[in-house]
């Protein structure tokens, strides 16, 4: 049987699902008796209740559950079509009645491209070099030493910050808010059950600047005492080690504590401390007694460092280059649902998660992030920012730190997508088969590694039916063909050397500069389908943000968030896993 359909974009297509009268009634017919027997209503015993009762309250339901089954039994069908491989599929929708019957659903479909094999040709990235220089030898050393100072804070008047201390601050837009002492927070606030949102707070160890950015930061800090502000660029945000995820261009900083330690000396202690013990993870010899022979003694965990290091910034990188390559547009259903997958695995709460999926459409639009977008539905009131603007006013933006973290979350299921969709097409190209062997002695390790530190006997169970279990052993499959593919595609690959610092690895400040909000496109969405129902002239909205006026007031259903929400999340199945799973279903 061939499916019509609507080609609405390049990857998207809306299929018809035409429904047979007779086949709709049998199955309504049988589900309604079924739940008949099974349901317990008031005023009846259990499965007594008249089917006509069971008809006139949960009819809706029932049919939207034989459509589904239908839909389901045409699954197959559709997706072996001209091979078609799916990253997304839809709730199925009426689209037509047959009097009160529905005679015709249709379903979308997000589909994967094809894979061009000229896109592998001339894939030329950096690779980072590092230099072991003494220098930087000693300035590792001095850090780790660093992580281990015990420190006290100062306290009292006249205390300032000199170099060697531990200095504490605050930053944020160059507004009142953010330079007030968070004690001045007024009764009025109090009164009108406002919460007052905590500044984002860095810190920083005023000894050797790791860079210009980071001197710059040292030199405005030295000198001053608590509560004294200082304005602050961007980059010296970085410096600190934070993000700046925001349009301000005057952030205002405020020194909220000073503390002061000394480093401490080389000896046994030091070497076993956790913070540093990561130097001499490759030494076997006796402990180092001079700086000259801890300098010896950490170059060999220094390297293995490196070298890992390195490989894993090769491999994302080449495939980085090569998901823009095939995937510069990414189908936006698919990208939805891996951002609602993220929302789930980051344990939000479920109010939370709807109001994150209710920013998803302008944040890959890069639109203003404000209020206006908590109104949508009535859970969202304990936001701590005011809902309703007064007459005549806009709606206030978003906090800045809220909208950071959306966003990291909208950045993550882009780039996510992009990997999974390139890696299951690589895959495909190169016809690489699953290494049985390797799969097996890594199902076998895991269990080994469990068996060792696992005492309870009812975890200790549940845990092996796990590791043996068919999603267990698929995933390992997926693992075992992407590192197969992520193999052949660093050695097709041509390299331009890159000089990066010692430091910049250990540290992980030379992460790849890549916002995948930016290197990849989200195509546009559709309108949510307007739903029909039965003996109506014409369709009424369903509930979602652009058509709630057609919903009914009491209604909490959103077909935007609902769908991708409310499933279960796939806690230990990341998105490619998920992919080659659909693959291997269809």
């Amino acid at each position: 049987m061939t499916h019509a359909f609507e080609q609405l974009n390049e990857f998207t297509r809306e299929y018809e699902i035409p429904i047979e009268q007779d086949q709709f009634d049998e199955r309504l017919q049988n589900l309604t008796k079924d739940v008949a027997t099974k349901a317990h209503l008031k005023g009846f015993r259990k499965g007594k209740t008249p089917r006509g009762l069971i008809k006139q309250r949960y009819g809706a339901a029932l049919q939207n559950d034989v459509i589904q089954d239908i839909v389901q039994d045409n699954y197959s069908t559709l997706l072996n079509e001209a091979e078609l491989k799916a990253s997304w599929i839809g709730r199925p929708y009426v689209a037509d009645f047959d009097e009160d019957r529905p005679s015709r659903v249709k379903l979308r479909v997000e589909t994967v491209p094809e894979f061009d094999a000229e896109i592998l040709d001339a894939l030329t990235v950096k690779r980072p070099m590092v230099q072991f220089t003494d220098e930087a030898i000693e300035a590792e050393i001095d850090t780790a030493r660093e992580r281990c100072i015990d420190w006290y804070e100062l306290k009292g008047d006249g205390i300032v910050a000199h170099a060697g201390d531990r200095v504490w601050f605050t930053y944020g837009a160059d507004d009142e808010e953010t330079t007030a002492s968070h004690d001045e927070t007024t009764d009025e606030q109090a009164v009108d059950g406002e919460r007052e949102i905590e500044p984002p707070q860095l810190m920083v160890v005023l000894r050797n600047p790791k860079n210009e950015m980071a001197a710059a930061l040292h030199n405005k800090i030295l000198g001053n005492g608590v509560h004294a502000t200082f304005d602050i660029e961007e980059s010296e945000v970085a410096a600190a080690g934070a993000q700046l995820d925001s349009d301000s261009t005057s952030l205002t900083a405020r020194i909220t504590k000073i503390e002061q330690g000394d480093l401490p000396p080389l000896s046994e202690r030091l070497y076993e401390d956790a913070s540093f013990r990561y130097l001499l993870a490759k030494y076997e010899g006796t402990p180092p007694q001079s700086l000259a022979e801890l300098k010896k003694a950490v170059i060999p965990s220094l390297e293995a460092l490196v070298t890992d290091y390195t490989q894993a910034h090769i491999e994302q990188r080449v495939l980085m280059e090569l998901a823009s390559r095939y995937v510069p547009a990414i189908p936006r259903e698919t990208v939805r649902q891996e951002y609602a997958n993220l929302l789930r695995l980051s344990e939000q709460q479920t109010d939370q998660a709807y109001a994150y999926m209710r920013l998803f459409d302008a944040i890959v639009d890069d639109e203003p992030l404000t209020t206006e977008l908590w109104t949508k539905r009535p859970a969202f009131e304990e936001i701590p920012v005011k809902i309703n603007p007064p007459a005549g006013e806009s709606f206030e933006p978003l906090p800045e730190m809220l909208v950071s973290q959306v966003r990291e979350h909208a950045r993550n299921a882009v780039q996510n997508v992009a990997v999974g969709l390139t890696m299951r097409a690589l895959v495909d190209h190169l016809e690489l088969e699953a290494d049985q062997e390797a799969i097996a002695q890594a199902i076998q390790s895991q269990v080994r590694l469990y068996e060792s530190f696992m005492t309870q006997s009812d975890r200790m169970q549940e845990m092996m039916d796990y590791l043996y279990s068919e999603e267990h052993y698929q995933q390992q499959v997926s693992s075992n063909l992407e590192e197969q593919a992520r193999k052949q595609l660093v050695e097709r690959a041509t390299y331009e050397d890159e000089e990066v610092a010692l430091a910049d690895v250990i540290n992980g400040t030379n992460e790849l500069p890549m916002n995948s909000l930016t290197t990849f496109t989200v195509l546009p969405g559709y309108p949510v389908p307007k739903v029909l129902q039965p003996n109506d002239d014409s369709p009424t909205a369903a509930s979602s943000g652009d058509a709630e006026d057609g919903a009914s007031k009491d209604s909490n259903e959103d077909p935007i968030v609902d769908e991708t929400i409310a499933a279960e999340p796939e806690q230990k199945s990341s998105f490619i896993s998920r992919l080659f799973r659909k693959n291997k279903d269809s």
